[in-house]
C-alpha cells in the first residue's frame, strides 16, 4: 500500500465509525511511529516531479491480524483494493 492508499482507508474508517479524522500529517505520523515498532516496513519512493510517497509493507504476519476481522467494525477490510498508482507523462 502507498500512504495515500492508506489514508484513503483511514478516511472510509473514520466516516464508517463516526469519528473525526487527523490530517494527512498526522496519518503520515502514525505510519513513522508503526514502522519504528516494527509492525509495518515503510519506504520512501521518489516519483521526480510526480512526488514522493512510502511503500508499506506489513512486518508482522498476517495471520496476527486475524483478530480483527473478528471484529464487527473491520469485517469488511478484507474487501478493500489498493489504487495503483499512476505517472502522467
Amino acid at each position: 500500500m502507498t500512504t495515500g492508499d492508506v489514508n484513503a482507508m483511514y478516511l472510509r474508517m473514520c466516516e464508517f465509525t463516526g469519528t473525526s479524522p487527523v490530517t494527512r500529517r498526522g496519518v503520515g505520523d502514525l505510519i513513522f511511529e508503526l514502522d519504528t515498532l516494527g509492525v509495518v516496513y515503510a519506504r520512501t519512493r521518489s516519483y521526480g516531479m510526480g512526488g514522493r510517497t512510502k511503500d508499506i509493507e506489513l512486518s508482522v504476519p498476517r495471520s496476527s491480524l486475524e483478530v480483527l476481522c473478528e471484529d464487527e467494525l473491520f469485517a469488511h477490510l478484507d474487501e478493500y483494493r489498493c489504487h495503483k498508482q499512476t505517472t502522467l507523462m
